[in-house]
């Protein structure tokens, strides 16, 4: 079967957050029984562009074009391929499915004509971004939905959901609940090579084994509520002064990063905060492997963080909130979904750091919960399936 892919940013342009690497992983798997064709952007990071445009990585042949700016690509987060529309409708008549990533950008708007044209069967996943924050693309995100993304969903053949949440947010846009199907994220289990890397990281910063390590890996961005982590992180050490802890952050400035060190400072937490900015491969895992608790607190709702889903495959427990959903993350015991103010999370966070042996149970409740939900193999038999399945309903 030939399947297209229609996604803002691919590998290796792992600056722009768990999205990429999600499709990279679920194109690169299907590529293992299927003809796979990924239509992307030449977007890498704040600074660079993906020079080569076309090019076949691990069974998947990946067609790049050009965006219009990088720069209003990183901060504007708008990205407008050139020659896109010119070229689209030759891929969709070639194909048999098509596989939309995220909701609402060009490429998916100038690709939904040629479904319609051509009759295909085609698939939306949001990757949690059906609900729109009041900033100043509100109303262009309200018009892009009259113009197509209520038809896109109501017309899919069906709809991937990572949380019975977003499964709601569908709902609310028109499709209906036979359309709607549950796949939480998932991700590779750590690579030999990754878990090599135990003690490393402490190793580097000079931190011994008594001291409890937090751990932030996202975009440093206002919606990340790293305001609210942080009073959370004032509050804790006031609450426990005898035990040494740190917050470790990971991740990309994103237009919030000045406001977040003069916060720091503001709560005398210099010394308490660890920055790391991005960093990818091993120097990624060692984060991981050294830290005690994993640590996600958006003030908007996200779904699921994929940098959460790679704490569980580490056997790190996870504290959360609501608006960042880890299915079944409470039933396992394998950590903590908590309301998204300061002073709940302060009491959750006194609750797992005062006691170490909570921690310690966690983390094989953690590994558990991974190896049972989260691995590639049911989620890729199951979208696998589904595709097939759209298919031979509508070539009869």
């Amino acid at each position: 079967m030939n399947i297209l892919f229609s996604t803002q940013c691919y590998e290796p342009a792992w600056a722009y957050g768990g999205g990429p690497r999600l499709v990279t992983d679920i194109a690169r798997h299907l590529a293992k029984h299927h003809k796979v064709t990924v239509l992307t952007t030449d977007v890498l990071d704040k600074g660079q562009r993906i020079s080569v445009l076309e090019e076949t990585l691990d069974n998947v042949h990946v067609i790049r074009y050009p965006t219009l700016s990088n720069l209003m690509a990183w901060y504007l987060k708008i990205i407008i391929p050139r020659r896109f529309a010119h070229e689209i409708e030759r891929y969709v008549r070639s194909n048999d499915f098509v596989y939309l990533s995220d909701l609402r950008h060009w490429q998916n708007a100038v690709i939904l004509r040629y479904l319609f044209k051509y009759k295909k069967s085609y698939s939306v996943a949001a990757h949690g971004q059906i609900r729109i924050p009041a900033d100043w693309k509100y109303p262009v995100k309200v018009f892009y939905d009259r113009l197509w993304g209520v038809r896109m969903i109501r017309n899919a053949a069906f709809l991937v959901a990572q949380t019975e949440h977003e499964a709601d947010d569908y709902l609310m846009l028109g499709a209906r609940p036979g359309q709607i199907h549950l796949m939480p994220l998932f991700t590779a289990p750590p690579e030999n090579e990754e878990i090599g890397q135990k003690n490393k990281f402490r190793e580097k910063y000079n931190i011994g084994v008594d001291t409890r390590l937090l751990l932030f890996v996202g975009r440093i961005h206002k919606l990340k509520g790293l305001n609210v982590l942080m009073k959370s992180l004032a509050l804790t050490k006031r609450r426990l002064p005898d035990k040494d802890m740190r917050l470790i952050i990971v991740g990309m400035d994103d237009g919030y990063l000045n406001q977040l060190n003069a916060l720091i400072r503001q709560l005398n937490l210099t010394e308490s905060v660890i920055q790391t900015g991005p960093l990818y491969g091993k120097d990624n895992a060692a984060c991981y492997l050294d830290s005690d608790l994993f640590v996600i607190t958006p003030t908007y709702y996200e779904e699921t963080s994929l940098a959460s889903v790679r704490a569980l495959s580490f056997g790190v427990p996870v504290l959360t909130v609501h608006q960042a959903e880890l299915p079944w993350l409470d039933d396992y015991k394998a950590g903590i979904t908590s309301e998204c103010e300061p002073q709940v999370i302060a009491d959750n966070l006194t609750n797992l750091l005062k006691d170490d042996t909570i921690l310690r149970t966690m983390r094989d409740n953690a590994k558990r919960l991974f190896n049972d939900h989260y691995t590639f193999k049911s989620s890729i038999s199951f979208l696998d399936h589904e595709i097939q399945k759209a298919v031979s309903l509508l070539q009869k």
